[in-house]
């Protein structure tokens, strides 16, 4: 099955610069009838240098379970008996034509589509000549071919091996088309990784393994390839129940690289040798720096993962995710948090930490998985190169074997727990969660649960999710629904933001919701629009927010880690086909009986409830305090000596650079590798098509699956800047209120779903190039800029003509007259925002940062930003105390941007038989669009030829309300978010690619040593604006705030110092300098893009008036950087970092924010309520 939701980006700065950077979701608003809620509980993805997150992947439970035995005899016995049973049974997978559990294959063709498999795995493998594989599953001498087939559904090749030594599995994937996939390649080493406790052991060691290896010496090559690689994807995972090693390049050369890099940390890691790398990326104690004597006082923890762990254990809603989920597995794996517990991570000692490595970390315990159009047998001869050292220790792959959760709760639970916040008055949140299942579920079975988690949850219209909302027991929806990632399906459903009295009603109201839908059923119409939707999901297959491919190989880990052929991860043709044949049977029976049997007659049920507490924080910090004098109590004085050397010594290797010697083991590339010119992606151009008064954009691509994705802007630039919260509540409702005398809300999105793949509607302000400067890199005046809202949908080509009607009809007859409705979507907004703010305060802090200095920026931050959140709650007073006044505001609003054609965009992207299919409904709707073209003459409408009508007011409110000074946005945390930056060249001013070269070279070099190794931020980040001229530093899921500016500070020093190694002839510094365009160039050209994304990256391109001659220039400003571009910048900060041209945003805790005024900072509390 399709993945469902991808891991989220903790680290995502959303950039507004498109020009050089193309970030296609910079206005991703969920699609309307996909999941609204999608938060997923289930699977906690931790990334090396992305944040905790949850992804909601497909997966397919193990088939059988191994016992607890009670004495070790009887287990060598079993063990024996283990051993002598593998090599004929455990490592062979079932035939694809018998599958275990009735789990169906795909759908076999022709002769080489069928799959083969290979049942003898007992001896030495000698390719056998009446073994007929497919012509594409290329043998070798140390790989058995367990199985080799196509899948069509996918156009892969996908041949699965076992290698003889160690019996560790690899996965070989090849594409029919390489070019749809941009020649992408990907590779990766997986672990099952089962936690035993809280020490959060398997998230440490996914962090520790990629600090040097045996053949990679340096103290982190994973940093030493951001620096300098080509890498699309460059990473690690932590799951509750799994490790992953992920890389990803669309150069052959680099990716090469990046396989041995990898293979050489998964198998041969430093960490295992050297206690310092627990301590560093674990946790260790600290001593203040001015502390002579009192050791105790002056203790405290520290360490990445710590820190990291703290801000997950400082947001609600990451408490309530993981309270939630390990409620319903108090005897599994999974009760445990893989990540750590704060108050848990010191306890892990050297001992643990490499015994749990040694268990778990071989090959005959690992899933290896390769894609792309690189040579198959250059694949398996280097993984063989690797595998070759070690033999078959069969006892890593049982001991990692995950357990079933019986479904033993037999009355319903509830659970209770604080989380920190401003007073007892605060709301509180609420979950009810199930234990779905602790048998196999058949595919089908699967996919009907997904159906029915679309049909209760998945649209804003969805009937639980609709009833919780609308009852107003609460602001926002919360729990996810379905968990479909791991061993066992979970169910969790919830609301945020409720009053104390109304707690014991969301149960009884949620039940009750289920009671109906089990007694009426669901409409034909419903039942229709959420098989076509999770069908479309399954045959888009997009990839989220993770490149696509990569994407890819994670869904085939949903199945492989449970020893589960990994292709039925993907395989979707033969379920589907069953599960509508099951439909055309029983279209009401299907799912009001899994209704019954999941949720109504499941007892292993329990709620979780987070409740308020203004003591909360201070009690944590309390605890950890007595730890730590607890831990001092029990040393001597000369042993706390000792440790607190030892925290010296480390601080001294952490700021020790590499050696030549060990840099020079970092594989590198060279220019001459590098592309020299960028990727274009096909635009046409055509205003004034047909006379009609607009601009019709096509974008002519490969093969699209016969899909077409269309992009319906209008210009809204005419109404009055006072009124953008007023569109903001606009956009939000249009998706929402169904359609004046044609369909109610539900009836809205079920066409949707029935029709197409999904509408969405979102709000484009964006920056352009003036018309002076076609060609030249000038920074921007701020007052250019270009507001759009867009439609944008996507449909097969039998239903564009469903499609384009319903956008019109979304756009210029949506119900504008729903009081509660508004109410509704604001206070979940409002609620949304909040706790983002406190989980992802940077981009709070960046956004700000902009906003005072550039008007464009500004009306960026009064839409999404703290300004934003600030008038979101402005306009709920109001809509609340004076709705008939904001209701005549929409409509005005509506009336004068349809008002004129002039400035509307049709952009349509397809291959070209899509494009010809189309072309007649298109001509059709284009002619129905509102607007009246005899109006005027047709104007060109091109935004760079004068300032925004909305930049003169939006200038005096940006005085107003971002004036330059220091702030701090006081939050519940423990962590902080601190920024500083600002105007680095003003307006007119050229600016060069170079500043891209040193941000990135400071960010992957003195900012990533100091920031998060040395004062263990989880991530520091400089970000550069080119087109306005600023930028700016970042830290996220900071311990510091003082130390963090002193660091930024310290640029220009640094920038100085590195000139001088340089210039001296440095090696190791030369090589940097090549690294850091190198991995320029990479950031810039990025992974293989879907064609919805290339063809939205061009329409933006083209809007911003970025042209092809202007990017160019700045990509080879970039490959021509050279140290007097550092010395240039370095005295350009010094003149203007420590001048009003910066200022500092932080969002952060109370406590740090009134340490930093009381040290002489001047410093703005601002908190959020």
């Amino acid at each position: 099955m399709a993945v469902r939701g991808e891991p989220y980006a903790g680290l995502n700065l959303d950039d507004d610069d498109d020009d050089y950077y193309d970030d296609p979701n910079s206005n991703s608003d969920h699609f309307s009838n996909s999941n609204p809620n999608k938060r997923n509980p289930e699977i906690r993805v931790i990334n090396v240098f992305d944040s905790i997150s949850t992804a909601k992947n497909r997966s397919v439970v193990r088939h059988g379970q191994l016992r607890y035995w009670k004495s070790w005899r009887q287990l060598a016995l079993v063990l024996m008996g283990c051993l002598v049973l593998s090599l004929v049974v455990v490592w062979v997978y079932p035939s694809a034509e018998v599958q275990p559990a009735s789990k169906p294959d795909g759908n076999p063709a022709d002769h080489n589509d069928t799959p083969v498999v290979d049942n003898d795995p007992n001896t030495e493998h000698i390719p056998d000549d009446h073994i007929q594989y497919p012509s594409f599953a290329i043998q070798h001498p140390h790989f058995q071919i367990l199985n080799a087939e196509r899948i069509p559904e996918y156009g892969a090749t996908s041949t699965l091996y076992r290698h003889l030594g160690t019996h560790a599995e690899l996965l070989s994937i090849t594409w029919d088309d390489p070019l749809s996939h941009d020649d992408e390649h990907v590779f990766s080493v997986t672990f099952r990784t089962p936690p035993a406790d809280d020490t959060g052991t398997p998230h440490i060691l996914e962090h520790s393994v990629l600090c040097g290896s045996r053949s990679y010496k340096t103290k982190s090559p994973f940093v030493d390839l951001l620096k300098g690689s080509l890498q699309t994807f460059l990473n690690a995972m932590t799951y509750p129940d799994r490790t992953t090693y992920v890389v990803s390049s669309r150069n052959g050369v680099d990716f090469g690289n990046l396989v041995r890099v990898y293979y050489d940390a998964v198998f041969h890691p430093r960490a295992v040798l050297d206690p310092n790398v627990l301590l560093q990326e674990g946790c260790h104690v600290e001593f203040d720096e001015d502390s002579k004597t009192d050791f105790s006082d002056a203790m405290k923890y520290s360490g990445v993962v710590f820190s990291e762990m703290r801000g997950v254990y400082s947001s609600p809603d990451s408490i309530l995710d993981r309270k939630s989920y390990r409620a319903v597995f108090p005897d599994s794996i999974y009760r445990f948090d893989s990540g750590g517990d704060p108050a848990v991570i010191p306890q892990l000692t050297f001992e643990e930490y490499t015994a749990y490595y040694h268990k778990y970390y071989h090959p005959s315990n690992s899933r290896i998985y390769f894609s792309g159009n690189d040579d198959v047998t250059a694949r398996l001869d280097v993984s063989h190169e690797y595998l070759q050292e070690f033999s078959l220790k069969l006892e890593s792959r049982i001991a990692s074997h995950i357990e079933y959760q019986p479904k033993n709760i037999k009355v319903p639970q509830s659970l209770r727990f604080p989380y920190a916040a401003d007073s007892e008055t605060s709301t509180h949140y609420y979950t009810l969660n199930w234990l779905l299942n602790d048998q196999p579920l058949s595919a089908t079975q699967e996919l009907a649960l997904i159906v029915l988690d679309h049909l209760l949850l998945g649209t804003t219209s969805s009937i639980l999710y609709k009833t919780l909302l609308e009852s107003g027991l609460g602001t926002s929806i919360t729990g996810g629904g379905l968990g479909d990632g791991l061993l066992q399906f979970t169910y969790s459903v919830g609301l945020k933001g409720v009053k104390q009295e109304n707690l014991e009603k969301i149960e009884a109201l949620v039940l009750t919701t289920l009671e109906g839908v089990k007694r009426d059923g669901f409409g034909a119409e419903a039942i229709e629009s959420a098989v076509n939707t999770v069908e479309f999901q399954l045959r888009e297959f997009s990839g989220g927010s993770n490149p696509r491919d990569v994407s890819f190989m994670l869904q085939t880990h949903t199945k492989w880690i449970y020893d589960v052929p990994p292709m039925e991860a993907l395989k979707f043709e033969k379920p589907l086909a069953e599960l509508k044949a099951l439909l055309l049977k029983a279209p009401k029976s299907l799912f009001t009986s899994l209704v019954q049997q999941y949720l109504l007659s499941n007892n292993h049920r329990v709620s979780v409830e987070l409740y308020p507490s203004s003591t909360y924080e201070e009690e944590q910090h309390g605890d950890e305090q007595k730890r730590l004098r607890d831990f001092a109590e029990k040393l001597s004085d000369s042993e706390l000596r000792t440790v607190k050397q030892k925290s010296m010594e480390l601080k001294t290797i952490q700021s020790t650079e590499d050696s030549p010697d060990a840099m020079a083991t970092i594989p590198t590339l060279s220019i001459t590798d590098l592309n020299p010119t960028n990727t274009e992606y096909p635009i046409s151009v055509q205003e004034n098509y047909n006379d009609e008064h607009i601009t019709y954009i096509t974008h002519e691509l490969g093969f699209t699956s016969d899909t077409v994705y269309i992009n319906y802007g209008v210009d809204v630039e005419s109404i009055e800047f006072a009124d953008v919260p007023i569109l903001l509540l606009f956009q939000m409702l249009l998706m929402q209120t169904g359609i004046e005398g044609e369909y109610t809300d539900v009836e809205l999105d079920q066409q949707i779903g029935i029709h197409t793949g999904g509408i969405r509607v979102s709000l484009l302000i964006e920056s352009v190039h003036q018309e002076s400067s076609p060609d030249g890199l000038i920074v921007a005046e701020g007052d250019y800029f270009t507001t759009r809202l867009f439609l944008r949908g996507k449909s097969f080509t039998r239903n564009v003509d469903d499609l384009t009607s319903l956008m019109h009809k979304i756009l210029t007859k949506a119900n504008l007259d729903s009081q509660s409705k508004a109410l509704e979507i604001l206070k979940k907004k409002i609620s949304d925002m909040s706790q983002d703010i406190t989980q992802s305060g940077h981009r709070y802090a960046n956004s700000r940062l902009k906003a005072r200095y550039s008007v464009w920026q500004y009306v960026n931050e009064h839409v999404g930003g703290i300004t934003g959140y600030q008038e979101l709650k402005k306009l709920l007073a109001l809509v609340e105390n004076d709705w008939g006044s904001v209701q005549q505001r929409l409509l005005d609003l509506r009336t004068k941007i349809l008002e004129h054609r002039d400035g509307t965009i049709l952009d349509v992207t397809g291959d070209t038989q899509v494009l010809q299919t189309v072309q007649s409904t298109i001509n059709n709707f284009i002619t129905t669009l509102p607007g009246d073209r005899k109006l005027e003459p047709y104007r060109r409408h091109l935004d760079g030829e004068r300032p925004h009508l909305w930049a003169t007011a939006a200038r005096e409110r940006m005085e107003q309300n971002t004036p330059i000074l220091n702030e701090c946005f006081v939050v519940q945390t423990q962590v902080q978010y601190v920024g500083k930056g600002g105007k680095l060249y003003d307006s007119k001013e050229s600016y060069s690619g170079v500043v891209d070269v040193i941000a990135h070279f400071l960010q992957t070099g003195y900012y990533w040593e100091t920031i998060r190794v040395l004062n263990n931020a989880y991530g520091a980040f400089m970000v550069y604006m080119p087109s306005d001229g600023l930028l700016n530093s970042l830290s996220y899921r900071d311990p510091n705030l003082l130390k963090t500016l002193d660091a930024y500070n310290n640029v220009p020093e640094e920038l100085s110092r590195a000139v001088q190694n340089i210039s001296s002839g440095n090696k190791q510094y030369v090589q940097t300098l090549t690294n850091a365009i190198i991995g320029t160039i990479g950031d810039i050209d990025g992974p293989g893009r879907t064609p919805e994304e290339k063809g939205w990256i061009a329409l933006l391109r083209w809007m911003k008036g970025s042209t092809e001659e202007r990017r160019q220039r700045y990509r080879d400003d970039i490959l021509k950087t050279n140290i007097q571009d550092f010395l240039d910048l370095a005295s350009r900060l010094a003149n203007r970092s420590n001048s009003s041209d910066f200022s500092v945003a932080v969002v952060g805790s109370n406590d740090k924010c009134q340490e930093a005024i009381d040290a002489g900072m001047d410093l703005k509390l601002v908190p959020i309520e």
